[in-house]
């Protein structure tokens, strides 16, 4: 089975203050690396637009070989919520990657001036120095900031690759739940390396 269609884009230029309903973006389109075109939306709620139009064809298909979407708690009224399920389709093929192209920019900038801690109750805790060195921050600073969090830490960002890192950046708790299935029988993620080595204290 030939591996799937890796999307990207690049180029991104958002309106926040047009984003209403939805996140009013445009940006260009990679497939496999190759520019495929341009992808857009209003802010207003609607649906993407694609150019060529040829592109969310290509898109739908991609979309067609991912797994069904679950909402847990859809609202569907006040105080009422609903377990909904929907297929994805082009616009949740770019929604990702765009949200992919954010998540990344955030986090490059935050971890320049502050230890970014995973602790066990999903929570990221930026934990910025008095002083944030101009060269960005050091290794040195970890110890510190894990020793005055007053919750156990799972990773420290900063001393995680970056694309792990990333991962969890973008979804703490299913990172916790990976560490969790790597150590069968246990209730406890691992704790990262310099977790081990400082221990939160106090």
């Amino acid at each position: 089975m030939p591996n799937e269609p890796v999307v990207t884009v690049r180029g991104l230029k958002v309106s926040k203050f047009a984003s209403q309903e939805t996140l009013c973006f445009e940006a260009t389109v990679l497939i496999d690396g190759v520019v495929a075109g341009v992808a857009s939306n209003q802010g207003t709620g609607g649906a993407n637009f694609y150019r060529p139009h040829t592109l969310q064809t290509r898109l739908t298909e991609i979309a067609s070989t991912w797994p069904d979407v679950v909402v847990e708690d859809f609202v569907v009224g006040p105080g009422k919520t609903e377990r909904f399920t929907y297929r994805p389709d082009a616009d949740s093929v770019v929604d990702k990657a765009v949200q992919d192209l954010l998540a990344e920019k955030d986090l490059k900038r935050l971890l320049k001036s502050n230890v970014l801690l995973l602790d066990v109750d999903g929570d990221i805790v930026a934990m910025k120095p008095s002083r944030p060195p101009a060269g960005g921050i050091s290794p040195s600073f970890i110890p510190a900031a894990i020793r005055t969090h007053r919750k156990e830490v799972v990773a420290a960002l900063n001393a995680l690759p970056f694309e792990e890192a990333l991962r969890a950046f973008r979804d703490p708790a299913g990172y916790i739940k990976a560490q969790r299935a790597a150590r069968p029988g246990s209730d406890q993620p691992e704790p990262s390396s310099v977790t081990r080595a400082t221990g939160p204290r106090g």
